[in-house]
C-alpha cells in the first residue's frame, strides 16, 4: 500500500484477477480436453478438440497481455529502487547488467510463444544479450577473485543463451531446442543466485 497511485494499484489488482481468470479458464479447459481425447465414443472428427484447443490459446493470450502489463508497472518501480539501493555498491555494472541479461531472457520467451516466431525480434534480442554479455564480463572486477570466478560462472551459462537462439534462427525453434532454451535460463538464474548469496556474504 502507498507504493503505487491508487488508480495504478486498482489496475494492478485488475491484472492479476485477469490473470486467476485466465488461469482458471485455462484448467476447466484442459481438463475438457483431457476427457475429450479419452473419450473414444465422440465422432466428431476432432471439432470440439478445435475448439478446446482455441480456447485454450485465447485464454493463454489474455493471461499473457495481463501478466505483461502487470511486469511492465512493477519492473519500472524496482529499476527505480534499485538505482537507489545500487548508487554506491562496487558491483553495480554487472548487477545491473545481469537483471536486464534476465529481462531479455523473458522477452525472448514472449517471443518463442507464438507456432512462427518473429525472425527479426529474435535477432535484435540475440544481439542485445551478446553485447551486454560481453559489457559485463569487462574487468574491472572490484571484488574478490572468488567472487568474480562465481559471477564468471554464471556469464558462461548465460552465454548458451545466444547460442541457442542463434542455432533456432538457423535451423527452427524445435521443441527440443526450446526445452533447452528453459533449461539455459534456469540454470542462469541459478549461477546468478548462487553469486548474489556469495555477494551479500550468505
Amino acid at each position: 500500500k502507498g507504493l503505487f497511485p491508487v488508480d495504478v494499484e486498482e489496475q494492478l489488482a485488475q491484472w492479476v484477477r485477469d490473470m486467476d481468470k485466465a488461469l482458471d479458464a485455462m484448467l476447466a479447459d484442459y481438463k475438457a480436453l483431457d476427457r475429450y481425447v479419452k473419450d473414444d465414443s465422440i465422432m466428431d472428427d476432432g471439432v470440439a478438440g478445435k475448439k478446446l484447443a482455441e480456447r485454450l490459446g485465447a485464454s493463454h493470450a489474455a493471461f499473457m497481455a495481463a501478466r505483461d502489463s502487470y511486469l511492465e508497472v512493477v519492473a519500472e518501480r524496482a529499476a527505480q529502487a534499485e538505482e537507489v539501493l545500487l548508487r554506491d555498491h562496487p558491483l553495480r555494472r554487472q548487477i545491473v547488467a545481469a537483471e536486464k541479461i534476465f529481462a531479455l531472457f523473458r522477452k525472448a520467451a514472449g517471443l518463442l510463444g507464438p507456432e512462427k516466431p518473429d525472425q527479426a525480434a529474435l535477432e535484435k534480442v540475440r544481439q542485445e544479450l551478446e553485447s551486454l554479455l560481453a559489457g559485463a564480463g569487462r574487468p574491472p572486477f572490484p571484488a574478490p577473485p572468488e567472487l568474480e570466478r562465481s559471477f564468471r560462472a554464471f556469464l558462461r551459462e548465460a552465454a548458451l543463451f545466444p547460442q541457442g537462439l542463434a542455432r533456432g534462427l538457423a535451423e527452427g525453434f524445435y521443441s527440443p531446442l526450446r526445452r533447452d532454451l528453459n533449461k539455459i535460463a534456469a540454470r542462469s538464474r541459478e549461477a546468478y543466485n548462487s553469486f548474489a548469496r556469495a555477494a551479500n556474504g550468505v
